[in-house]
């Protein structure tokens, strides 16, 4: 599903894709074979992948969740957000490779 959002600060739109299903491919030599299907939460304008969490804590698995997602996608840049906290904004974590 493909949305528009307007931007406030901007005046803009951006695209924002919701829950878009990627292959996990395991590269062989002789081969690629598919491993699995995995699900992201969000894209926004085909470059930033944003996984939502609500849990007490990040955990190493989430971050290597959007380390598989970087692999899968060919992208660098990755949000992960953890709505389970007090203030909102300690709960976000940026990575980039």
């Amino acid at each position: 599903m493909n949305y528009k959002i307007l931007s406030a600060k901007k005046r803009k739109f951006i695209a924002l894709i919701n829950k878009k299903e990627i292959n996990n491919l395991e590269v062989n030599a002789l081969i690629n074979e598919l491993v699995g299907k995995h699900r992201i939460d969000y894209m926004i304008e085909d470059k930033v992948i944003v996984e939502l969490k609500a849990v007490e804590t990040i955990n190493k698995i989430y971050e290597a969740q959007l380390l598989t997602f970087f692999r899968a996608t060919n992208k660098r840049i990755g949000l992960l957000i953890n709505f389970n906290l007090y203030l909102l904004k300690k709960g976000v974590k940026r990575l980039i490779i």
